[in-house]
């Protein structure tokens, strides 16, 4: 059997949790504006799944999610 790399950090419900939250806007998690920032992304992923991601790698996750970073950087809901 062939090792295919490292381990997803969070599960799928973990993922779909994450989603929700994001889905909430950048105020429903207390930040001052409706910007979405990597590094506020990764704080709102390490509060509702206790996993840390460095706001520098949170993209792949976003990409996964089906964000695309115009949706991470300003839309307040994500589109598609």
């Amino acid at each position: 059997m062939v090792d295919a790399g490292r381990p997803p950090r969070l599960t799928a419900e973990q993922k779909a949790r994450a989603a929700e939250e994001l889905v909430r806007g950048p105020t429903a998690h207390g930040y001052a504006t409706q910007l979405w920032t990597l590094a506020r992304v990764a704080e709102v992923i390490e509060q509702v799944t206790g996993v840390r991601y460095h706001p520098g790698h949170v993209w792949r996750l976003l990409r996964e999610l089906g964000w695309s970073a115009a949706g991470a950087a300003g839309r307040r809901t994500r589109r598609g």
